[in-house]
């Protein structure tokens, strides 16, 4: 029997990358999935490819969230794994930093998906319980050149994460984090560029160091991280909540 049998899923930033390796990995696993992203035509794209359900949304966008969360109930049933994916990764010297972009990106990276999982965690509380997966990111425990927006973001959601387990646990609701590494994504290929231009070299060499720092020297697939998620989201991982999972290659050991 599949592993998420007749469940219903809740996935942001499903368009591309991670989200939409999760969105297609939970299909395979025979969850309902809802796939969530601001990129309309591309997140339509995914779903039909997996049977699943586009919903167009900006997570900045936080007053309607609720609605949303009432929206994707209606279409597909009651919520009980949510994966917050969504995020953006401003890549800019310390200098050019401004309070507009830090905003923007805690607004995104942070205050939506904190809406969805208080939204979506305390439903799931009053029913069956549910399992939440965060994507942080080892740039949470690492500092990180060009990234000082992103970085406090995602140590952010580390915190988040464990203080909602402690919360939530007792009422059936797990609440787990991954921090992913260099993954072989739209996000990293364009953080990549923006740091070639940065830097004054090409995009090979913005990339290389970081592949170098893996004990196993490549980039990782959405489709591995996908498969963590997946077992967080499964009855499979039923006695572990509050914990923020390394997906790196061993680039952070810890």
């Amino acid at each position: 029997m599949n592993r998420l049998e007749g469940r219903t899923a809740l996935v942001t930033g499903a368009a591309q990358g991670i989200g939409a390796a999760v969105a297609r990995a939970f299909s395979a696993e025979g969850a309902k999935v809802a796939l969530v992203d601001l990129q309309a035509a591309e997140v339509e794209a995914v779903a039909a490819t997996i049977g699943g359900k586009a919903f167009a949304f900006d997570l900045a966008d936080t007053g309607a969230i609720p609605g949303l969360v009432d929206e994707v109930e209606t279409a597909l049933g009651p919520i009980s794994i949510l994966v917050n994916c969504a995020g953006i990764c401003p890549t800019q010297g310390f200098d050019q930093i401004t309070e507009a972009v830090l905003r923007k990106t805690f607004d995104i990276n942070v205050i939506g998906p904190f809406m969805l999982l208080h939204k979506v965690g305390t439903r799931m509380a009053s029913r069956d319980g549910g399992s939440i997966i965060n994507v942080a990111s080892i740039s949470a425990f690492l500092p990180k050149l060009e990234q000082l927006e992103y970085g406090a973001s995602k140590a952010a959601i580390v915190s988040m994460t464990r203080s909602a387990a402690l919360s939530l646990g007792p009422r059936g609701v797990r609440v787990n984090a991954i921090a992913p590494g260099v993954i072989d994504t739209p996000m990293t290929q364009a953080n990549a560029e923006r740091r070639s231009r940065i830097r004054g070299i090409t995009k090979e060499e913005a990339l290389q160091p970081l592949i170098d720092a893996a004990a196993v020297r490549r980039m990782g697939s959405p489709e591995e991280v996908a498969s963590l998620v997946v077992f967080l989201a499964s009855g499979e991982s039923s006695f572990i909540s509050g914990q923020t999972i390394d997906v790196c290659g061993g680039q952070l050991m810890r």
